[in-house]
């Protein structure tokens, strides 16, 4: 027997759509008789830069007579033309062209990209043209035209896909078709297997006898841990169990649009010690009753605490030849070392790779946990998935419409399009629509994605909440709102239980009812005036004990702060649609335990020098990229108040939609910019890009501001830091000696920016 070609599919992924594609890769090219092992570009840099990089001239000539397998890139680019966390290393590696030229010759490769033009043209892709020009640069071979996927293209990636990937099996059935080894499974091994311990617990005598179908809390507790300790997220640290102590809306900008506040606590041998400017990924949970209404699907044979447990499985690394090739490539008795056999075998087999997998290896977990934590059956499924699905369903018809969604023409891509991805149809909705599927828990654990962690700026510094001055600026708020709104509820402190001696005594008449609604009447005006009169001055006394002591360490809580945007839209066909961690954060409760981790990208002198008053720093945000700066406004200023600074330092420009909307974070602002210390220290500029309503609605046109240099209507950030005379010399310092920070959301606004920086360079010679 043959042993079957093999190819390097290599994947740069940051939220794992490039790694989906890469086992569809893998499906397609099992069909022609090739097999391929997607693989994180991390994992394959060494083996990379150990064949390819200068050696010795001995090992050189070895290596001339080897030949390196097709490799198969398949790339993502992030942000704002940045390479994946994954890539990082192998690209800053690649560029020290310490490549042989002989041996990087022999390469032969293809790029497939991955990137939304709404980026610009400028940016799209660039991951995959960057590498593929200085493949070809050095010498290398592309065997097939590359791909350039387009997320805004009509049908999606799959708009460049399949072209590219026909190119590819049309190479290898005209090269190897007569070859192609029949003793090949016809459907690829899965990676992963499911070991059933126990299906229904309930029934079995001797176990615990369960009263509910979720899980409770010894349960809930035991699963996050499993979770914690099975994490294979790069670049976090430190991950955490922490507990939700408050939750708080904010004024709505819009009736679509909703922001929510929520606090985290963190207990003792949990407390985590980070810097200003810090993220915390947190990982959601699949809503319950969707859980619950997934496992109905499998027909009763198995039930939410139905105990399972996950392997690797023993074939999906298999050579098919099965020992009948006497020239074959892969096993290891061919006499040669096992770093040259690793490229031959075209995958990195990490041993230790149970505690790093996408899953609790070798944990035993109920089904309930495998799907409510670990599988995103609430995300929109690939056509892989749709062509398992077609492959084990029932019902003829339900076929024929599979069918009809898993091809490669035109019409097939626009049923997939028009039913799953414009109308953003999720695994679940699939299942239920086509009930005749008959999936097993290996082939969901195999085909469904994992669950990602979502990231959050972290709104608060690390000593925030252990001083007073953030309670004093959330009462002050509340003063200025109940103000307008008699909200008296929200100062529990101040409502004492004797405060009804205060109230006069109304002697009542039960003979004349008129006379009683008439005093009833005085009495209910007389007790609101004396209310408000004696909590006015109650709360004066308060603010003004918590203004003296702001500056004590009397507390000790470990406390983070995010804001969370509440993601909901409406489809074309009015369908309801929700984000899966934000609508998980909307509706959580208090003291619910949620699993979140740290990331930070910076390097431990930026973000030390990012909050040191004597450095010049320019912190610039666009709507809720506020959350992203106000950690360092907060250092910044309280590093300002307790020490003396001689100069400006912090220059922030904010803007904003609407002014008569509470943004998050605008009562901090408000009272930083009242603060006599942070004088010719601290400026604020804000600009609101709606003209109506104008700046006296806003919270900054009242109270002597004396730290608020702008504050218009009507203009964008941009305008006002041109306009912006005043402050340019101190602008141009940040640029030259300091740190420029943007915050935003919006696509174009890093690129306007930058134009926006390069002409005040300019105007300032």
């Amino acid at each position: 027997m043959v042993c079957p070609k093999r190819v390097w599919i290599v994947y740069a992924s940051q939220t794992g759509k490039s790694e989906r594609l890469c086992y569809d890769v893998r499906d397609e090219l099992w069909r022609v008789g090739v097999v391929g092992y997607p693989t994180s570009i991390d994992k394959f840099e060494r083996v990379f830069f150990d064949f390819f990089e200068e050696t010795c001239p001995e090992s050189i000539s070895k290596k001339l007579e080897l030949e390196f397998p097709l490799v198969i890139f398949i790339l993502s680019t992030i942000g704002q033309g940045q390479v994946p966390d994954m890539m990082v290393s192998f690209w800053n590696r690649f560029l020290q062209n310490n490549l042989n030229s002989d041996l990087i010759r022999r390469l032969d490769f293809t790029i497939f990209g991955m990137g939304d033009r709404c980026f610009g043209n400028e940016r799209f892709n660039i991951t995959a043209r960057k590498l593929r020009h200085l493949l070809l640069s050095y010498g290398a071979n592309e065997r097939i035209p590359w791909g350039l996927g387009d997320e805004s293209h009509d049908f999606g990636i799959l708009g460049e896909y399949d072209p590219w990937i026909e190119s590819i099996i049309k190479m290898y059935e005209t090269s190897g078709s007569e070859s192609r080894p029949c003793h090949l499974p016809t459907k690829p091994v899965y990676q992963y297997r499911s070991l059933v311990r126990s299906f229904n617990p309930e029934n079995e005598e001797g176990c615990v006898s369960y009263e509910f179908e979720v899980e409770s809390e010894y349960e809930l507790r035991d699963s996050i841990l499993i979770q914690k300790r099975h994490l294979v997220q790069r670049n976090i640290f430190s991950s955490s169990i922490v507990s939700v102590v408050h939750s708080q809306e904010y004024d709505k900008e819009s009736k679509t649009r909703r922001i929510k506040k929520i606090r985290f606590g963190l207990s003792d041998e949990n407390r985590v010690h980070y810097t200003s400017g810090t993220h915390v990924a947190i990982w959601p949970v699949n809503p319950t009753d969707k859980v619950l209404q997934f496992i109905q699907l499998f027909n009763n044979q198995v039930y939410p605490k139905t105990i399972i447990k996950i392997a690797v499985s023993e074939d999906y690394y298999k050579c098919w030849c099965g020992g009948g090739d006497e020239e074959c490539q892969y096993g290891s008795s061919s006499g040669q070392s096992s770093d040259i056999l690793e490229f031959r075998r075209c995958y990195v087999k990490d041993e230790q790779c149970s505690m790093r997998d996408r899953f609790p290896i070798d944990e035993e977990i109920t089904l309930f946990t495998l799907i409510s934590r670990y599988l995103d059956i609430m995300n929109i499924p690939d056509r892989r998935f749709v062509n398992i699905s077609y492959q084990n369903a029932v019902n003829e018809v339900h076929k024929d419409r599979l069918r009809e969604m898993v091809q490669r023409n035109v019409d097939s891509k626009k049923d997939y399009c028009d039913y799953i991805r414009d109308e953003h149809r999720n695994h679940l909705e699939l299942l239920w629509d086509f009930n005749s599927i008959e999936l097993g828990i290996d082939d969901i654990i195999n085909s469904i994605p994992v669950i990602i962690p979502r990231y959050y700026s972290i709104c608060n510094t690390f000593d925030w909440y252990r001083l007073n001055l953030w309670r004093y600026i959330e009462y002050h708020d509340c003063m200025r709102r109940s103000i307008d709104h008699q909200v008296l509820s929200l100062f529990p402190e101040v409502l004492f239980s004797n405060i009804g001696t205060l109230l006069p005594a109304i002697k009542m008449v039960p003979k004349n009812l008129p006379e009683i609604a008439e005093q009833y009447r005085l009495f209910s005006q007389m007790r609101t005036r004396i209310l408000d009169r004696y909590l006015s001055k109650v709360k004066e006394r308060y603010l003004d004990q918590l203004m003296s002591e702001y500056s004590n360490d009397i507390c000790d809580q470990h406390i983070i702060e995010v804001c969370v945007d509440i993601i909901e839209w409406s489809t074309a066909f009015n369908r309801k649609i929700r984000g899966l961690c934000s609508g998980y954060l909307d509706h959580i409760q208090s003291n619910s335990k949620i699993l979140i981790a740290f990331e930070n990208k910076m390097s431990n002198d930026i973000a030390r020098e990012l909050v040191d008053p004597k450095i010049p720093v320019l912190l610039i945000s666009c709507g809720l990229g506020i959350t992203g700066i106000i950690s360092i406004i907060q250092e910044r200023v309280l590093r300002i108040i307790g020490r003396e600074s001689d100069k400006m330092s912090t220059l922030v420009y904010i803007g904003l939609r609407y002014s008569n909307v509470m943004y998050p974070y605008l009562d901090q602002i408000h009272e930083f910019s009242s603060r006599m210390e942070l004088v010719d220290r601290v400026q604020f500029n804000i600009s609101y890009s709606r003209k109506s309503p104008g700046v006296r609605e806003s919270i900054f046109s009242s109270g002597d501001l004396v730290n608020v240099n702008k504050l218009s209507s009507g203009c964008y950030i941009q305008s006002l830091m041109l306009d912006d005379e005043q402050s340019r010399e101190h602008i141009i310092r940040c640029i030259l000696h300091g740190y420029v920070l943007v915050c935003g959301n919006a696509l174009s606004m890093p690129v306007e920016m930058r134009e926006t920086l390069a002409r005040i360079l300019v105007l300032g010679g």
